[in-house]
């Protein structure tokens, strides 16, 4: 999956609902091309968050060897730390979760759709909010399912702090793939001693 739009911060997924060729799919950031970005702001404008030339890309195979690479951008965002994308049953949509910034300090941003070609923006879920201190941001998602079920999500959300380059994971839950909570008792994982 190199070329011009290069791969960074992707996953990898097994599509339940796909036709065999595209079993597999890939959604990753990358970067535009000035002929994608100029089409895609004539063309989806609505769905552009940085006038950058960032975005999110997919692939699809139908072994998870060999694959094509969708051309044209999924949504225009710049989101370039370990994007989570899976299909989920129960909504029969594709839910992606993302990098995304809110008040120029890093989120979590949540974004669904039933065509794995055309993404909207993301929404955020997690943000520094009034409860967190000013050098908090919260980093990466570690989205994922409960082997087994089809409704049972949790996330290790990781809240990193600026002035010590301290990080800290955190429990969040979600019994349908859309409204989430922090499960209480505070940071599961915290750092030790440098």
């Amino acid at each position: 999956l190199t070329g011009e739009n290069y791969y960074h911060g992707g996953c990898v997924f097994k599509d339940p609902a796909a036709p065999p060729a595209e079993r597999y799919k890939a959604f990753y950031a990358g970067r535009l091309t000035t002929q994608q970005h100029d089409a895609f702001m004539r063309d989806r404008p609505q769905d552009a968050a940085t006038e950058l030339l960032k975005g999110l890309f997919g692939a699809v195979s139908p072994d998870g060897l060999g694959w094509t690479k969708i051309d044209d951008p999924l949504v225009m965002v710049g989101s370039d730390t370990q994007n989570m994308c899976s299909y989920d049953v129960s909504l029969q949509q594709y839910v992606a979760y993302t990098r995304s910034w809110l008040f120029n300090r890093r989120s979590i941003g949540r974004m669904s759709t039933s065509d794995f070609r055309r993404f909207p923006l993301h929404e955020e879920v997690f943000w520094p909010n009034a409860m967190s201190q000013p050098d908090e941001t919260w980093y990466t998602n570690a989205k994922t399912q409960m082997p087994g079920t089809t409704d049972y999500h949790v996330m290790f959300p990781m809240r990193w702090r600026a002035t010590d380059d301290s990080f800290e994971f955190h429990l969040a839950s979600s019994p349908d793939n859309v409204m989430w909570g922090f499960v209480p008792g505070g940071a599961v994982c915290k750092p030790g001693n440098p």
